[in-house]
């Protein structure tokens, strides 16, 4: 009873990577995908090109229903609608509502006519027999870096990242969602709640290697790079 009573809410992306046989009884690994707010979920493409997998669940989309329900909708899209609690007379909080489909979020669901709801979209986004020419690996980022950096930007800065000698020692995963939220740091997003996930697939290291290998060779003969740049002077928000 007492977690009912939140006005908290969530969004959420979940990404499951299933051993399986395909139509053809061969072994495969299958990637679903299940999302209900406004996170992006990217695919590296073999030739590092970002391939949207799932597309958010923006309050822009639902305008016309959040409208009816009698929630407060902007030209831009954003919604926010004046709650209150069970004895109050007239509403005393004004609540955001960061996306149509929320986990919890109570204020946004009282109304019967509201369109907000937590159910999640589920679908199986790939099938992969892990030979060459599949996509390499998975980038997940928050609505806020989304509102910055286009998927290209996004994946672009994941790989300069992974192919650099990074002096801090990490991972190839590790830096690129480190770049990736550095660079939309950079950019100045309305809202400061950055986040990335890079999902290495392991089956798949040597032809992300190989892609690697060839864009650092087009950087030394003068090529210019996919990414945006962060800015030299920005502070290093992990530490």
């Amino acid at each position: 009873a007492k977690m009912k009573s939140l006005t908290d809410g969530a969004e959420l992306s979940v990404a499951l990577f299933v051993h399986a046989l395909n139509s053809s009884g061969q072994p495969c690994v299958q990637l679903w995908v299940a999302s209900t707010g406004t996170s992006v979920v990217l695919l590296c493409a073999a030739d590092g090109t970002a391939v949207r997998v799932m597309e958010p669940h923006t309050t822009k989309k639902e305008k016309a229903k959040l409208d009816e329900a009698g929630f407060i909708v902007k030209d831009d899209g954003s919604a926010e609608v004046a709650f209150a609690e069970v004895g109050q007379h007239k509403p005393s909080s004004i609540y955001q509502l960061p996306a149509a489909r929320l986990i919890g979020g109570r204020p946004f669901k009282t109304s019967k006519k509201s369109p907000v709801n937590a159910k999640a979209d589920v679908k199986k986004v790939r099938e992969w027999r892990c030979v060459a020419g599949e996509e390499l690996f998975l980038l997940a980022v928050s609505s806020e870096v989304a509102s910055v950096l286009s998927d290209e930007d996004a994946m672009g800065t994941a790989l300069d990242a992974w192919g650099s000698n990074n002096a801090d020692g990490l991972d190839g995963w590790e830096a690129a969602a480190k770049a990736v939220v550095r660079t939309a740091q950079a950019q100045g997003p309305a809202k400061d709640t950055l986040g990335c996930m890079a999902v290495q697939f392991w089956w798949q290291e040597k032809p992300l290697q190989r892609l690697l290998a060839r864009r650092n060779d087009r950087k030394r003969s003068g090529a210019a790079g996919v990414g945006a740049k962060p800015k030299d002077d920005l502070d290093d928000m992990f530490g």
